[in-house]
């Protein structure tokens, strides 16, 4: 269910509305846009940097695409 709300899994038939937006209909660099913008991952152990706290590690990626963090 995680991986077809994500979108790196594709559901066989119906629609995911996230945002108003249906992503089951986008095709990859939509949905790579829509990820970048509406959506954000957090793993449990690798993709992380060992030298971040737990927070640096969650602001990161908004620090690197210059969003807004209110922390």
């Amino acid at each position: 269910m995680l991986n077809a709300l994500s979108s790196i899994d594709k559901v066989s038939e119906g629609t995911i509305k996230i945002d108003g937006k249906d992503i089951v209909g986008m095709k990859e660099k939509q949905l790579a846009e829509f990820r970048k913008h509406h959506l954000g991952f957090i793993y449990q152990e690798y993709n992380l940097l060992d030298t971040l706290t737990v927070k640096e590690n969650i602001l990161l990626p908004l620090s690197i695409s210059r969003a807004p963090t209110e922390c």
